[in-house]
């Protein structure tokens, strides 16, 4: 009885393990106030992991900020010095996702996570008055095999915890946002 609960401890240890990784994700700066008309971001991520390869969501109101298309031809996308990658568009059954993004180790390997590594830096165009939170995840991570982040072992993924961004406008706008505002209220 002993030596059954002995192995089935050690067998529930070894299935729970991978589930304890934890890959934190976040965008630098977290906040972009006031927002300049183009700006960029990097989308960082840190962990106790070795990663292989990564993918997640982006979303955020496309009425505010949008991908900067630069008259230069310089990339609204550039994976960190670790990854290659590539961009997908979003999925048109899904209309909650702005952007699809995945890169893997570039040369082929694990990367330590423990200092933080860029995974993606995007460059955006600041179109008007408005707030929108830059958020990721993964939400469909079972269905979509470019979500998750793959760490060392075989068939391992992290779990991932996402901590949302924030653009909001320069403090002119918000000025006329509230007097708008009072505006309407004083109407009525």
């Amino acid at each position: 009885m002993k030596m059954k609960l002995v192995l089935c401890t050690a067998l529930l240890g070894l299935l729970v393990s991978p589930a304890m990784a934890n890959i934190v994700v976040t965008m630098d700066p977290v906040w972009v106030c006031p927002a300049p008309d183009v700006f960029t971001v990097n989308i960082v991520g840190t962990g106790e992991e070795f990663v292989a390869g990564w993918g997640f969501d982006v979303y955020y109101d496309e009425t505010v900020i949008q991908l900067y298309d630069d008259p230069y031809g310089l990339p609204a996308i550039t994976y960190g010095l670790d990854w290659t990658g590539v961009y997908a568009p979003p999925d048109p059954n899904d209309l909650l996702v702005d952007l699809d993004l995945a890169g893997l180790s570039f040369p082929p390997g694990y990367i330590d996570m423990s200092a933080g590594s860029v995974l993606v830096t995007l460059q955006f165009q600041y179109l008007g008055a408005g707030w929108t939170p830059v958020c990721f995840g993964d939400h469909n991570a079972l269905g979509d095999l470019m979500e998750g982040f793959a760490i060392q072992g075989v068939s391992n993924f992290a779990t991932v915890e996402y901590v949302c961004g924030q653009v909001c406008p320069e403090p002119s706008t918000l000025l006329l946002l509230g007097l708008g505002g009072l505006a309407l209220i004083r109407r009525r």
